[in-house]
């Protein structure tokens, strides 16, 4: 090998080196940005989650009152057979 083709070996590879370290830069943005988001969740998800002890009774009502809807259909139902 030449020392001209010795010369364009390390300015490729000089050249692929800053690409790299640039694409590195990117990735680690992207990573403290997803981070920073993650923490983000995290507390909003503590801040604004109903805890199921919370949940409980209104699931006691809505439950009830589909319930109540549900025999009310079936009644009318039941009446119209019967008729």
């Amino acid at each position: 090998m030449s020392d001209t083709d010795i010369n364009k070996i390390e300015k490729a590879i000089q050249k692929l080196e800053i690409t790299i370290e640039g694409r590195l830069t990117a990735v680690e943005k992207d990573v403290e940005y997803l981070r920073d988001e993650l923490k983000e969740m995290k507390d909003s998800l503590r801040d604004h989650h109903v805890r199921r002890e919370e949940f409980e009774p209104i699931k006691k009502i809505v439950y009830g009152l589909v319930s109540v809807l549900l025999m009310g259909v079936v009644g009318a139902l039941l009446a119209l057979v019967i008729a």
